[in-house]
């Protein structure tokens, strides 16, 4: 998933604030108390509904501006190559495919249902994946080890489940290995065996290709994981020069 667009009204400390999101990696800098969790927070609502609302519902509301100011948020974003726009209030949301006046799915019911399906994950599996507050940005102080930050950005990039698979991939050739020598010594006929031994090679092929496959994918996820490394401290850089000014 790409985000294209975010425009909120009313929703804490942004009355009305709209932003287009460029390719690469985007940086949020701020005073503090400047609304940029807040926009990270809108990016969730958008998704997933008041499940995402840090503290009470009644408090997302901007202040100072009446009773008929209500939070709307609107999120525009890409996956594959389709495009989608998320619509939501407290009360009511929508979910729009392209540039179709009629939405896809209606009610926050719906819309939560249709966005799980689309990106695969639920709300909890969005937040240990991809989405972290501020709050759980400790790593970045110094306070953690680099270790623990590495394995923190593993997880949240997603890296770690090509691991899994790869792990999983390793287990079934081992298990296949075994099967098949403890088949080979309960054979009796050498056709048989022969036929056997080149079905459970050919097996074995199948799942080293894989294996393979998921190789390649973890090195390409690590250039990219090198990539985005690189870019998060040139923004680091950046944001200590905007502190010091």
């Amino acid at each position: 998933m790409r985000l294209l667009s975010l425009n909120i009204v009313g929703f804490r400390q942004h009355l009305s604030t709209g932003v287009w999101l460029a390719n690469g990696l985007s940086g949020i800098i701020g005073a503090n108390g400047s609304g940029k969790s807040s926009l990270v927070e809108a990016i969730a609502f958008a998704l997933y509904g008041s499940k995402a609302i840090r503290g009470k519902i009644d408090d997302v509301k901007t202040r100072g501006h009446g009773k008929d100011l209500k939070p709307e948020v609107s999120l525009l974003f890409e996956l594959g190559e389709k495009v989608f726009r998320v619509d939501r209030t407290f009360s009511d949301a929508a979910l729009y495919f392209g540039g179709e006046p009629q939405p896809i799915a209606q009610g926050h019911r719906d819309v939560n249902s249709r966005i799980g399906h689309l990106l695969g994950m639920q709300y909890d599996e969005f937040v240990a994946a991809f989405y972290t507050e501020q709050k759980g940005l400790e790593f970045l102080s110094g306070k953690k080890g680099a270790a623990e930050r590495e394995r923190f950005i593993v997880r949240m990039m997603g890296y770690d489940k090509l691991e899994k698979v790869q792990e999983l991939l390793r287990a079934e050739r081992r298990d296949k290995k075994n099967e098949l020598l403890g088949r080979s010594a309960a054979l009796g006929n050498e056709q048989e065996f022969k036929d056997r031994i080149e079905l459970e090679r050919r097996k074995l092929a199948e799942l080293d290709k894989s294996r393979s496959e998921a190789a390649a994918a973890l090195e390409r996820a690590e250039r990219d994981y090198d990539r985005k490394i690189r870019d998060f401290k040139s923004l680091e850089k950046q944001a200590e020069i905007f502190d010091k000014h």
